[in-house]
């Protein structure tokens, strides 16, 4: 990723990898990513997509700050997995700030 830091927009993108599971199917995958303070993102990706195939998405964030002030907070990716008859499932990352 390669930022401007005189650009408050910015757009990533990311793939869910394909998946190989074993004894499991009709997994359902969801990603959300928040920004942190000052910060408004925007995620474009098949939400509930079913594991196994590769599939894309992306992110465009929109900063708000005062002149002279720095954002330091990192984004933070939070993939759910669900599946009918079975708990919940994720994990959360956060980036480098």
């Amino acid at each position: 990723m390669t930022l401007k830091s005189n650009k408050l927009k910015r757009t990533e993108s990311f793939t869910v990898g394909k998946a190989k599971l074993v004894n499991a199917s009709g997994i359902h995958v969801n990603v959300s990513v928040g920004g942190g303070k000052g910060v408004k993102t925007a995620v474009k990706f098949p939400q509930g997509s079913t594991l196994g195939a590769a599939h894309k998405g992306t992110v465009g964030y929109a900063a708000s700050v005062g002149k002279k002030k720095q954002l330091a907070s990192p984004a933070s990716y939070r993939f759910t997995f669900t599946k009918p008859g079975y708990t919940i499932g994720g994990f959360t990352y956060n980036s480098a700030k």
